[in-house]
């Protein structure tokens, strides 16, 4: 089976793959799967499980750096509001002005909503041996 993720932009991928490919390697040794980045997506091969399980991560990955994005620009704002920072502060997500500071906070806000409406970071489908929650990986939440 295959899965594909969209990737819009090369600095995504290459946040997502890290330095000299790591997590894509750890993520391919942990579930089982090959990933390969062409043509703007990221193909995921596999046995049905391990590619649904590795597109969760990958979903992860992505809102993880999107909310860390939103983070840090917050936390340098407030630094720079109370007089330590070293540099000029940022805008603060959502509330100052500026239209590029805007439109990015919205873009990164868009890409966290959209791997949690789609569910595919976080909902567990039926397996093929009809249990729900088979935990097989440190990368899975924990079953509730």
């Amino acid at each position: 089976m295959e899965q594909r993720i969209e990737i819009e932009r090369l600095e995504e991928a290459a946040n997502l793959f890290g330095s000299f490919d790591e997590n894509i390697r750890l993520i391919e040794s942990e579930f089982h799967v090959v990933v390969t980045n062409r043509e703007g997506e990221l193909r995921i091969a596999g046995e049905p499980e391990d590619t649904m399980l590795a597109s969760k991560a990958i979903g992860a990955l992505l809102a993880l750096a999107a909310a860390l994005t939103l983070a840090v620009q917050a936390g340098s704002y407030l630094i720079c509001s109370l007089g330590y920072g070293l540099f000029g502060p940022l805008s603060l997500p959502f509330i100052s002005d500026g239209l590029g500071a805007l439109l990015l906070n919205a873009a990164l806000t868009g890409l966290m909503l959209s791997v949690f409406r789609t569910g595919e970071a976080y909902r567990d489908r039926p397996l093929p041996n009809g249990e729900v929650c088979g935990r097989r990986s440190a990368w899975e939440p924990p079953c509730i």
